[in-house]
């Protein structure tokens, strides 16, 4: 498969997403949890924010894709989502699974790796920072985000808490691995402002698309690549507020046109370590 066909079906995603109306349940955190329903709305899906341990596990059963956003962690929020987990892989339900603040904690890279341990099979995102925690064990108590990081040149799929995932590192490019495939979003200037909750907004959008394929690397990539062009669009001279909106309403108005545009110019595709 080519560069051009990952393209294409990339496309082929975007445009199914508000045809499809899909169901994705997501325990997102309280920080972000509006924006990324916001989010997910206007890109076309349905999110559902299910939280009580009692129903988390039946409301995943009966979605198309489950993302957990480990934000903001507490005991109850660990049963809520071990118990989704659970019911994805019981009924083969894609997950995504975002380690918020992995390197932040001890309690968070704890709580991480005993829930990659799990027998879900999905997509891992997360930054520079968090995937660097969790493949080294090395803490950097830096809070949530990415400051300091640049995108790491890692060979993480060897590791068994990996094995069978997509893994998705978002930061200055972002990266999609798949044992010898791997996708990089080499993206425009960033926004002038660090808007709260992009990076979880990022991670619903791959739920999004992982409840549309068994691709799950193009399901990643479709995620991230659809939201970089939607923050890519928005005027990096308005101020916080006014960019939030408009990143939502770049969310709910693209043109294929455009969108396409934007991959041939950001997305190289490689395989085998080739670029194809």
């Amino acid at each position: 498969m080519t560069q051009n066909d990952q393209i294409s079906k990339i496309l082929e995603l975007w445009q199914a997403l508000p045809e499809t109306k899909p169901l994705v349940h997501v325990i997102a955190n309280q920080v972000s949890a509006a924006f990324c329903a916001d989010a997910m709305s206007a890109s076309g899906a349905r999110p559902v924010m299910a939280v009580s341990s009692l129903e988390t596990g039946e409301i995943t059963e009966h979605a198309g894709s489950f993302v957990a956003n480990l934000g903001q962690p507490s005991p109850e929020k660990e049963a809520a989502v071990r118990e989704s987990l659970l019911s994805a892989a019981r009924n083969r339900i894609p997950v995504i699974l975002d380690p918020v603040g992995a390197g932040a904690s001890v309690y968070r890279h704890q709580l991480a790796s005993s829930l990659l341990s799990l027998p879900w099979k999905g997509i891992i995102k997360g930054n520079a920072s968090e995937i660097h925690t969790l493949c080294t064990g090395q803490l950097t108590h830096q809070g949530v985000d990415s400051v300091g990081f640049d995108s790491p040149e890692l060979s993480p799929l060897a590791d068994p808490l990996f094995s069978g995932r997509i893994l998705a590192v978002t930061g200055k490019e972002d990266c999609i691995l798949d044992d010898d495939r791997r996708i990089i979003l080499s993206h425009p200037a960033p926004l002038s402002h660090a808007i709260v909750g992009t990076g979880c907004a990022a991670g619903c959008l791959c739920g999004c698309f992982a409840a549309l394929t068994e691709d799950l690397f193009l399901a990643a990539a479709a995620g991230l690549s659809f939201f970089s062009y939607a923050q890519f669009r928005v005027d990096v001279l308005e101020g916080y507020g006014s960019s939030k909106l408009h990143l939502l309403d770049a969310l709910s108005r693209t043109e294929a046109d455009g969108f396409k545009r934007y991959l041939q110019t950001i997305l190289i595709y490689q395989s085998g370590g080739k670029t194809i």
